[in-house]
């Protein structure tokens, strides 16, 4: 990405909270580019942005543990009889 090149607000906002696709989806749409493209410009301003990177990271691991989570107590619900009627 070059230096001279500014995302747009809600593309960067879309990075910071972790939604990568969304932020490539928007940078399509406003840039009329392709998909590798502005795959490329987003992976470009992750890594140029290591706290961003951190960010993005921690929400990507989150996922895994809240999903595990939601099967435990389903199944907790459905043998307890509250799901299992």
């Amino acid at each position: 990405m070059n230096k001279n090149e500014e995302l747009d607000v809600d593309v960067i906002d879309a990075i910071q909270s972790g939604q990568k696709i969304q932020a490539i989806k928007l940078l399509r749409e406003r840039r009329n580019i392709g998909l590798k493209e502005a795959k490329e410009v987003v992976d470009s301003y992750i890594v140029q942005n290591p706290d961003i990177q951190i960010t993005y990271k921690e929400n990507a691991n989150k996922f895994p543990i809240i999903f595990i989570v939601f099967v435990i107590i389903a199944i907790a619900l459905y043998f307890s009889g509250v799901l299992g009627k």
